[in-house]
């Protein structure tokens, strides 16, 4: 049987003689957009897991240990190898990797492995009516669903909002000397550090550094001086979240993080319609004495 495959760097240029160009990185590699990288593939389960990765760190002293070790893990993805090895029967199989070094790297590893197992044991290949389907191990992103780098973008966002939310809600409670008032933005207060905290465990769990930024709301809410119009920004910014959380909900995989971000949907919503109600019960109150009881 002949195959035909060859191993590329991905920052290196995309040419029509690449054929299927299919990423064997575990990591997105950096700098490079998903709409000009010329994917067929991007197959996660064929990387050398991260303790792997790791322990070998591209020490060339490591390179045969880690090639012996890389097969072992191999060996658990028949799935994905035959369809690899099905594609490069029929047209030129492109591994693309992001290491500097272009000799020894996962992708090198992976193309001998695919040309060894083909040598030694075969593969009984029935000739294709259509291309390959990869179906059951492409990467999220050909369904629609959220790969790692949007969950990680979107939960920092929510931080950075979160965050706002709670200086804004902070700075109210600090400045008024209405006990109602303070009551409710300690509630409110309490309730964004909640998520905050929520969101942060997630990055970790993601193993990522969460962003330390926080959301322009705070600034918009503090240029406000009165009690009414700091409520309404504050809810804008509520509804703002509740909208990206509905349309994100259903393209994240992850069970534990899309149950508590449903939660916290449902926890935001909650709090639109309180500060609607107080907002209402209290606006003209708070702006007969928001000269008196504010202090700037």
């Amino acid at each position: 049987m002949r195959i035909e495959i060859r191993t590329k760097r991905i920052y290196d240029p995309v040419d029509s003689e690449d054929g299927a160009r299919v990423l064997v990185d575990r990591i997105w590699p950096r700098g490079v957009a998903k709409e000009t990288a010329a994917l067929r593939l991007w197959l996660k389960d064929v990387a050398p897991s991260a303790e792997l990765r790791q322990w070998f760190g591209h020490k060339p002293g490591r390179w045969d240990e880690f090639c012996r070790r890389y097969r072992r893990e191999l060996n658990a993805q028949r799935a994905a190898i035959r369809g690899l090895v099905e594609t490069a029967t029929h047209e030129r199989l492109t591994l693309l990797f992001a290491a500097r070094d272009r000799l020894r790297n996962n992708a090198t590893a992976l193309a001998d492995y695919l040309r060894d197992h083909v040598a030694k044991k075969g593969f009984a290949i029935a000739e294709p009516s259509s291309p390959v389907c990869f179906a059951g191990e492409a990467e999220p992103l050909y369904f629609g669903m959220a790969d790692r780098d949007e969950l990680v973008i979107f939960v920092n966002e929510l931080l950075e909002a979160e965050r706002a939310f709670a200086k804004v809600t902070a700075r109210m409670c600090e400045e008024t000397r209405n006990a109602a008032l303070k009551a409710f933005f300690t509630t409110l207060h309490h309730n964004e550090a909640k998520w905050q905290a929520m969101l942060l465990s997630a990055l970790r769990g993601l193993r990522v550094k969460p962003s330390e930024a926080t959301g322009l709301l705070y600034e918009e809410a503090m240029a406000v001086g009165d009690v009414p119009g700091r409520l309404a920004i504050l809810n804008r910014g509520q509804e703002c979240v509740v909208r990206k959380l509905r349309t994100m909900l259903p393209k994240i995989q992850d069970d534990g993080i899309r149950a508590e971000l449903a939660e916290m949907l449902a926890a935001h919503e909650c709090t639109i319609r309180l500060v609607d109600e107080h907002g209402s019960a209290k606006q003209s109150t708070a702006e007969k004495n928001s000269s008196s009881r504010w202090q700037h």
